[in-house]
């Protein structure tokens, strides 16, 4: 496995894949502690999703500026600008 946005997911080649394919128009809800993820868009058309969180009111802000999370942070910073022109910091 190869994707760069799993990161720290390491020693999960060995299991077993379970493959969904979905037609237009399908929904699929995943549980946040499932692993999963797609692999490249080959077509010409597109992908849409949504990612739905639910928190305590007692949840706070954490700065992950000076630890391991701040290379994530920066890299999904780096994609969202060139996606849609400006990021989160």
């Amino acid at each position: 496995m190869n994707n760069r946005y799993l990161h720290g997911v390491l020693g999960f080649d060995h299991l077993e894949k379970v493959y969904l394919e979905m037609d237009k128009g399908d929904t699929v809800f995943f549980h946040p502690l499932l692993m999963h993820g797609s692999g490249p868009n080959l077509t010409n058309g597109f992908r849409r999703s949504i990612s739905v969180h639910y928190a305590n009111s007692d949840c706070y802000f954490i700065d992950v500026g000076d630890t391991a999370q701040n290379l994530l942070r920066k890299q999904l910073d780096t994609m969202m600008f060139k996606l849609v022109g400006y990021g989160y910091y």
